[in-house]
């Protein structure tokens, strides 16, 4: 029997990530699938604030140990590399991503797109101009917005049964990623380092 695995809500600082937020239509949308999660799991999930809500192109600097501090890796990875990204996300147009799958695994609950073919090709050319901080994991090769994670271990295949008819159709057109710092708990409170738009 698979379980799922609780997630405490640990306070982690000076983590950095590109991602694109999403309009006010798909965050209600979202908001809509957590309400109908929380009706069914109640206080065994905790869901993602709705200002914290995203879809992660790449991390940066990441939960994770690293040698030096991580504030420090960012202001060199910064200074090196943000005009490269400025420059290859302003030559890129605007796409569009339709989540339309819901995903439930050990640890998360999440919205997904079944093809990640635009995220990928834009990472894959990001990284072939700047380097991530060496310990910095690479970029996942999902396109997806994580709603909600556990804080009790629940039967998985029980929960994937009961969560079956909740619906996803949310279309978002991505014009533009935003370096964010702190999108985490335990305050989910993102700040804006950096606005990249794509080529309109």
């Amino acid at each position: 029997m698979t379980n799922t695995v609780e997630t405490i809500q640990t306070p982690s600082k000076d983590e950095y990530g590109i991602v694109a937020t999403f309009s006010e239509q798909s965050l209600r949308q979202l908001s809509n699938i957590q309400d109908q999660l929380h009706e069914y799991l109640g206080d065994a999930i905790w869901l993602t604030p709705q200002r914290a809500l995203h879809s992660t192109l790449m991390e940066i600097v990441c939960d994770r140990e690293y040698p030096t501090p991580r504030n420090e890796l960012f202001t060199n990875w910064y200074h090196q590399y943000s005009h490269q990204v400025t420059e290859t996300l302003g030559d890129l147009p605007p796409i569009t991503i339709t989540f339309s799958e819901i995903e439930i695994s050990a640890r998360a609950i999440i919205v997904r797109s079944v093809s990640s073919k635009a995220y990928n090709d834009i990472r894959s050319k990001l990284l072939s101009k700047i380097e991530l901080p060496k310990g910095t994991k690479l970029p996942p090769d999902i396109t997806h917005c994580t709603l909600a994670r556990f804080n009790s271990a629940l039967n998985l295949e029980e929960t994937i049964r009961q969560l079956r008819n909740i619906q996803c159709n949310i279309t978002e057109n991505v014009t533009s990623f935003k370096l964010l710092k702190d999108l985490g708990p335990p305050t989910f409170e993102p700040k804006t380092i950096q606005l990249y738009n794509l080529h309109t």
